[in-house]
């Protein structure tokens, strides 16, 4: 082979070399270029985002305004309903401002109420008279309590204190005997209370697992309204509504060893279902239950319609 082919072979090969370097430099181009619009997307797409996160950041904003300005309505919507709930508990136990309540006092089936009373009162020296009530009756029977509670409501209110305050005056002296011709070593104490409306009383009865929890020290009620005492010694609290309430349940637990009963005598052994039903003043009907007649029975008296007998049949 002469040099002439040599060079000619040479240049072949540099010529497809060249056209593969065109090759690279054109897929190179193009590259790039895509490259180049990936570049303006991402810079767009960058863009649009800082603008979404600035517009949600504004709009984020916007909204915790809103909700503080809503959490503020909530906290005097809140305080409203508090205060009416309050006032509605309030109202409810005008209608009991003048009523008492007196419990173990044995039941009998032909009592006369009013003579009942009417003994408690000459013996505490407060004489009443049948003018001086507005009603009298006795809760209904139930299978827990066989002496339920006598509620009375005075015409007036200074003779309802006046009532009261004797009777607690000689509250260790007031028991069953005063109505028994057979005195006992050991009579059952009669309790007097102020009669409570349904809110009050439920009010009442959360202040009371209060103190039986611990968290505080005494609880009563006096002319319809409940006080508490978180220890002994400190001042009374009225409490108004259970928000008053609830910021004694997070408190360190007192000491219960000489925790103080109800101040107004009422006795503990009532149940809830009995104060509840407090408002009830007719007796509940009993249930007349009817007999079904047996399967002999039955068969006697259709067979005694056809003139046969069951020893008969």
């Amino acid at each position: 082979m002469g040099d002439s082919d040599k060079f000619e072979k040479l240049f072949e090969q540099l010529g497809c070399i060249n056209n593969t370097l065109i090759s690279f430099q054109q897929q190179f181009n193009a590259l790039k270029a895509e490259n180049q619009s990936l570049s303006n997307n991402i810079t767009s797409l960058k863009s649009d985002i800082k603008a979404d996160i600035n517009t949600l950041r504004n709009d984020l904003k916007i909204l915790n305004v809103k909700n503080v300005k809503l959490h503020k309505q909530q906290i005097l919507f809140d305080e409203k309903i508090s205060h009416l709930n309050s006032k509605m508990r309030e109202y409810e136990q005008v209608s009991h401002a003048n009523r008492v309540r007196l419990t173990n006092i044995p039941c009998s089936d032909e009592e006369n109420i009013f003579s009942v009373i009417k003994t408690i009162g000459d013996f505490i020296e407060c004489s009443v008279t049948e003018a001086d009530f507005d009603f009298l009756y006795r809760l209904k029977v139930n299978r827990s309590l066989q002496s339920p509670p006598i509620i009375i409501k005075f015409v007036r209110k200074e003779l309802k204190i006046k009532f009261f305050n004797l009777f607690w005056a000689k509250r260790e002296l007031v028991n069953t005997n005063l109505f028994s011709d057979n005195k006992t070593i050991s009579p059952m104490r009669i309790y007097i209370s102020e009669d409570l409306g349904r809110k009050t009383y439920r009010l009442f009865r959360r202040g009371k697992e209060l103190q039986r929890e611990g968290k505080i020290k005494s609880i009563w009620t006096r002319q319809g309204r409940i006080f508490i005492k978180k220890e002994e010694g400190s001042q009374p609290t009225l409490v108004r509504n259970e928000e008053v309430l609830t910021k004694y349940r997070c408190d360190s637990i007192v000491d219960l060893g000489e925790c103080s009963s109800l101040a107004t005598g009422e006795d503990e052994t009532e149940t809830d279902e009995l104060l509840l039903s407090q408002e009830s003043r007719k007796a509940s009907k009993k249930r007349k239950i009817k007999k079904m007649p047996s399967l002999e029975g039955w068969c006697a008296s259709v067979l005694s319609v056809h003139g046969l007998s069951v020893i008969g049949l």
